[in-house]
This record gives C-alpha cells, structure tokens and sequence, in this order.
C-alpha cells in the first residue's frame, strides 16, 4: 500500500483458491475505495461472499450468499475491461420499492484492464485511479431488488436535463444487473449525479 493507505484483509479467499480467481477488487483498488467509505468501515476487513466463478453465474445464490451482510461492495468487470460498481449500506432484499441510504455510492476504474502496462508499478497505478460518485439527496432511487434484477441508483429530472445535457430518455439506472448476472447496463443517474459506468456499452 501507498503511504497512508489502511490496512486490510480480504478474507472468504486465498491464493490456492483457484476458483475465485482473477478478483475483480485488486488490492489498489480496494485501498482507493477505501478512502471513500463510511468512517465507521474504514478499519474493517472485507470478506468475499460471492464470485460468478466460484458459486455460477445466479442473482438467487449472490443474495444467499450476501444474506446479512449490511455493507457490500459489487464489482463488475466487463469483456471490455472495464470495471466498475456501487457501494451499499442496507442489506440486500427482494422488494417492489427502492430502499438505502445515502452512505451509498457508484464508482468507475479510469482505465480499461485491456491497456498495455509497461511495468508492475504502472499497472498498479492505473488500478488506484477511480472515479466515485456520492449520493445527491435528489431522490431515494438508491437500492431495489426484484426477481429478475438487481439495481443501484435510477430516476430521471428536468434539472437534470438543462444541467448536464443529458435528454430525459437517456436516464435510468446507474447499475442494472439481470438475473442471470451476465447481462446488465449503466445509465446517466440522477440519484448519484453519475454519467454511464461504462463507456463502451454507455
């Protein structure tokens, strides 16, 4: 870790588990996330209660794996390269309506894992430069849970649209997730003032 960065385990994993490997949350990403959780988790160890490579690709078996687990990090890494994903501070349940709190956040790793390193360094450089995008007290779109998906952050606004630019029909969720867990989008979100995570399919 770099100076004042906070020490960590990610626990639920080892390096013989050969299973749950590539992870998604590197260690250098995992310290720059750090930096923007909520003061109470800033000394807690994580634990990898879900991998599509270990448990299989199935929103049913994430849920029963994260089963109590009042503060989750999803990490999405796409055939792209890009990586990105939402921080929550409300345990996650199937319910009609949106649920959270405003401990939540989406963030974005700047680069594509496809780019080219010239060194270790380098690489682990590219893997601390997030983008992060807070909650904006503009609506409670934060968690929801349903039988056919998983999402984080949504609505739409007029404000939004003479703001930023970004016509009306474009807004949506800024995570979606179907059940399958293979297929999902990022869209512009006006409950975390988010553009599209991911700039190839955005």
């Amino acid at each position: 870790g770099g100076g004042g960065s906070l020490p960590f385990l990610i626990l639920g994993t080892s390096l013989e588990d050969t299973d749950a490997r590539p992870h998604v949350l590197s260690p250098p990403l995992m310290e720059s996330l750090q930096a923007f959780l909520p003061q109470v988790n800033l000394y807690d160890n994580f634990f990898m209660k879900y991998s599509m490579l270990r448990h299989g690709a199935s929103l049913q078996t994430m849920l029963q794996n994260a089963r109590g687990a009042t503060h989750t990090i999803i990490a999405v890494e796409t055939t792209d390269g890009e990586v990105f994903g939402s921080f929550t501070s409300e345990p996650w349940r199937k319910n009609w309506n949106f649920f959270g709190s405003g401990e939540s956040f989406l963030w974005r790793l700047r680069n594509s894992r496809l780019l080219k390193h010239t060194s270790i360094l380098d690489q682990a450089q590219k893997e601390s430069e997030i983008d992060v995008y807070p909650y904006t007290g503009k609506n409670d779109s934060i968690q929801l849970c349903t039988h056919d998906k998983i999402a984080v952050g949504g609505g739409t606004g007029d404000e939004a649209e003479q703001d930023l630019g970004i016509a009306k029909y474009d807004w949506g969720f800024g995570l979606v997730l179907d059940t399958d867990l293979l297929h999902g989008s990022s869209s512009p979100c006006m409950t975390f003032g988010s553009p599209s995570l991911s700039v190839v399919h955005g």
